[in-house]
């Protein structure tokens, strides 16, 4: 229900909002969006098979839906086809008119993490990134209150107050020393499942558990790892910047209270930054382009059973962000293909997407695709790419390169339009990305090709390889500017 609530969520007032209110409206995307629930985890099952979720997919097909959206995912089946049966199924899919939007996976931050089904070439493959809020509770030991995040480890709402104590070892990856017995147990995120930490602390006598972030950012709402005996004590994430405070609190064993009755919207500046956690392109086999787009993943506030609403972060939030899009953009443009919905979602996203919270430093399109959806310009765009980004994959870094690839673009308006082609591409770098022909002209609904050529010579590597990218700038006389990712590998 917390998917089908950001993806088509009617409007509710979120003073009305339980557990924690929150300021203004809160709605789904495509609020009123009809909706269908496909079963693809039978039984007890914790983990899906290709073949059932495939099977969900051409049911899906076959009932009608416009747009799918699989909040799932996990690494290609170790010496299956290239592409997998799900993959091939999303994509049979995209021929026959249905959006698909899946996650790009929750196994970053290195590159190449990119897990199945997003490998596929026709899905919108979504990235995540921080949101500009999180509900959070309090957490208060002598002077200092900080600012805490729950998730499925208990909510705190009748206050807990201990002494806080160091785990040991720091990460509780392992059975934890009966220091922390009758105490608030601080541990540090990484290495293990959350689920294992608090399991552990448990297991030495902690009455809850406070985990320090260790990423950027804000602290994030903690999830089960869907293995049997779930612990049974409480537990609260802290953010990273406030480690060295809350362990120094736990090392002169000071008292605590980690009150979550109150519970409140904490507004900060640390939106926009790609998650820790969203796996990043390229693909790992094949060196396709991913992901394609990012969304909202951090701190999703969104309905869940009961008539209540959670946080939870994941690429499988990001994800119906991005399927939500979709359906107002096939909504507003029923006539277009698949490919032209998922082109006008990359080529109009903002390039807003940082390394880190409150950076500067653009992430990459390694790492955000095309960038931050952007639906106040999706629906306004007078052309259509394909492919909307365009990956030259790997060549070798000494000698000469020359590679081309062919882009068709599709006025999508009842009039003739210009169409001017530029590339963006930062530095003076050794490897170019240039543009053929500058110009195009296209009649209404009509199409036309452009190339694209990235050349080098004799490319210096500072590691095992070497990324370039840049974009192709198109603008018009009317809509939008445009902007297709572009990306090489020279090793």
């Amino acid at each position: 229900s917390h998917v089908a609530g950001t993806i088509g969520g009617v409007p509710f007032p979120g003073a009305n909002a339980t557990p924690v209110p929150v300021a203004g409206t809160l709605s789904g995307v495509a609020p009123g969006v009809w909706l269908g629930n496909y079963n693809v985890f039978p039984g007890p099952i914790s983990n899906a098979r290709s073949e059932d979720i495939a099977q969900a997919v051409e049911d899906a097909v076959a009932d009608g839906m416009d747009v799918l959206n699989l909040s799932l995912g996990g690494s290609h089946p170790s010496g299956k086809a290239n592409p997998d049966v799900l993959e091939s199924a999303l994509n049979h899919a995209a021929d026959a008119g249905v959006v698909a939007a899946v996650a790009a996976g929750n196994a970053g931050p290195a590159l190449s993490t990119i897990e199945s089904p997003g490998e596929a070439d026709r899905v919108i493959t979504a990235a995540a990134s921080s949101n500009r809020h999180y509900i959070g509770i309090t957490v208060t030991t002598g002077t200092s209150t900080f600012g805490a995040a729950t998730g499925e480890f208990g909510t705190f709402a009748t206050p807990v107050t201990a002494t806080l104590a160091l785990a040991s070892p720091a990460n509780g990856c392992t059975t934890i020393a009966g220091t922390v017995s009758g105490k608030l147990a601080v541990i540090d995120r990484g290495t293990c499942t959350f689920s294992t930490k608090i399991r552990n602390a448990q297991s030495a006598g902690a009455v809850a558990v406070l985990v320090v972030n260790n990423a950027p950012g804000d602290p994030t709402a903690m999830a089960q790892d869907g293995t049997p005996n779930q612990p049974t004590i409480q537990a609260a994430m802290l953010a990273l910047s406030d480690r060295e405070a809350i362990r120094a609190a736990a090392s002169a064993a000071q008292s605590a209270t980690v009150d979550g009755s109150h519970q409140r919207e904490v507004i900060t500046s640390n939106q926009n930054a790609i998650a820790s956690f969203s796996s990043a392109g390229p693909v790992d086999r094949t060196f396709a382009l991913k992901p394609d787009i990012t969304g909202p993943g951090v701190n999703i506030y969104s309905s869940v059973p009961g008539g209540t609403f959670a946080l939870f972060s994941g690429t499988s939030m990001a994800t119906p962000h991005t399927a939500g899009s979709a359906a107002l953009l096939v909504a507003q443009h029923p006539t277009w293909t698949t490919d032209q919905i998922k082109s006008a979602l990359v080529t109009t996203a903002q390039r807003v997407v940082t390394t880190v919270p409150g950076g500067h430093t653009d992430a990459g399109v390694l790492r955000r695709g095309g960038g931050l959806i952007d639906l106040s310009e999706a629906g306004n765009v007078i052309g259509a790419f394909t492919p909307a980004s365009v990956g030259f994959g790997v060549h070798e870094a000494h000698g000469v390169t020359t590679a081309n690839q062919t882009v068709t673009v599709t006025n999508v308006t009842n009039a003739a339009q210009t169409f001017n082609l530029t590339v963006s591409q930062p530095g003076t770098a050794a490897a170019r990305f240039t543009v053929s022909p500058a110009t195009l002209i296209i009649a209404a609904n009509g199409t036309a090709t452009f190339t694209v050529t990235v050349s080098a010579r004799n490319v210096t590597l500072n590691g095992p390889f070497k990324d370039f990218e840049g974009d192709v700038v198109v603008t018009g006389a009317t809509g939008p500017s445009m902007q297709l990712p572009l990306w090489a590998r020279f090793k």
